[in-house]
């Protein structure tokens, strides 16, 4: 019992040793921090999410999670949709559907969004939409864009905006060009 009650002397070299150990350690998780921290600024670049806030992502999600009012709000908000085209500006032109009913008819490879997004062939590209509900505009709005996927054959945001090479193969023709007019 008189050895529970006594403080322990202690060892200066063990101390040195453990602070030594603290330190180190200290330094290795700056490091480490700060390589982290470059590698998601790099892949937000990367991947065309600089521009956007965390908190701009957050409402993207929860509109994509909210049906089909909150990813025509969703498509609304990104500023591809150009509500005074009066046609398709995919491979298969036509009728353009309105927001509302190209939402609603999910993977349909005959609606036509209003935006430069060819549906036809975002959807031969991309079979894991073949079964949902998603728009096809939306989900890329959401995940394709973030995964590297392409949007029609000719171009991505990322080269028209940034310069970047596009990461799928060429098309054998692509319809590069498409007649519509404006309302």
């Amino acid at each position: 019992m008189a050895n529970d009650t006594q403080k322990p002397v202690p060892d200066p070299t063990a101390e040195a040793l453990l602070t030594k150990r603290r330190d180190l350690h200290r330094a290795r998780r700056v490091v480490a921090e700060d390589r982290w921290n470059r590698f998601r600024k790099a892949a937000a670049r990367r991947v065309g999410l600089a521009d956007k806030s965390p908190a701009e992502q957050r409402i993207d999600m929860m509109l994509a999670r909210a049906k089909w009012p909150g990813r025509a709000a969703l498509i609304a908000r990104s500023g591809l949709w150009d509500f005074g085209l009066t046609c398709g500006l995919g491979r298969d032109g036509g009728a353009a559907s309105g927001l509302v009913s190209y939402v609603r008819a999910g993977p349909d490879g005959g609606a036509n969004p209003k935006a430069l997004f060819d549906q036809a062939w975002y959807l031969e590209r991309n079979d894991d939409l073949a079964g949902s509900r998603w728009a096809p505009l939306a989900h890329y709005l959401v995940a394709g864009d973030k995964e590297g996927r392409d949007r029609t054959p000719c171009s991505t945001l990322r080269t028209i905006a940034g310069g970047m090479p596009s990461r799928s193969p060429p098309p054998a023709s692509p319809p590069c060009s498409t007649s519509c007019t404006r309302e």
